[in-house]
C-alpha cells in the first residue's frame, strides 16, 4: 500500500513539472516521504531525474528563515543563500532505475488520463461535504 502512495505523489510531481514545462534536470526534495531512500528511487525513475534529498530539519522553516536572510541583506539573493544553506545539506543523488524507468513512463499518461477523469468525482465529493456528518 504504501508503494502506491509513493507511486502517487511521484506520478503526481510528475503531473506538476510537466504542466509547468520541462522537468528539471536537478531536483531536491525535503521533508515527508523524501525522507525514504524507496519514494526517492521511485520519484527519480517517474520522473526520469536524479533525486536528491535536502537532510534538513524543519525544511520549511529553514526556507523562511533564507528568504527573510535575503530580504534583510544577509544575502543578496536566494542562490547565495542556497549556497549556504542547502548545498551542504544535499545527500547523493538517487538516479533513475532504468528497468523501473522504462516500466513508468508508459503509466504517467495514464495517471494524467485517470486524473482529469476524476475532477467530476472530485467535485462531487467537494459539494457534498459539507453534509456529511
Amino acid at each position: 500500500m504504501l508503494k502506491a502512495v509513493f507511486e502517487g505523489l511521484a506520478f503526481a510531481g510528475w503531473d506538476c513539472y510537466s504542466a509547468m514545462g520541462d522537468i528539471p534536470a536537478d531536483i531536491r526534495l525535503a521533508g515527508g516521504a523524501s525522507n525514504s531512500m524507496i519514494f526517492r528511487a521511485i520519484m527519480a525513475s517517474v520522473l526520469g531525474r536524479p533525486i536528491r534529498h535536502v537532510e534538513q530539519e524543519e525544511s520549511g522553516a529553514a526556507g523562511a528563515a533564507m528568504m527573510a536572510a535575503v530580504q534583510t541583506g544577509i544575502y543578496p539573493d536566494m542562490a547565495s543563500a542556497a549556497r549556504n544553506w542547502v548545498y551542504p545539506l544535499l545527500g547523493e543523488p538517487v538516479l533513475p532505475n532504468a528497468i523501473a524507468e522504462s516500466q513508468y513512463h508508459p503509466l504517467r499518461n495514464i495517471y494524467r488520463q485517470t486524473r482529469r477523469q476524476l475532477q467530476p468525482v472530485w467535485h462531487a465529493f467537494h459539494q457534498h461535504k459539507g453534509h456529511a456528518q
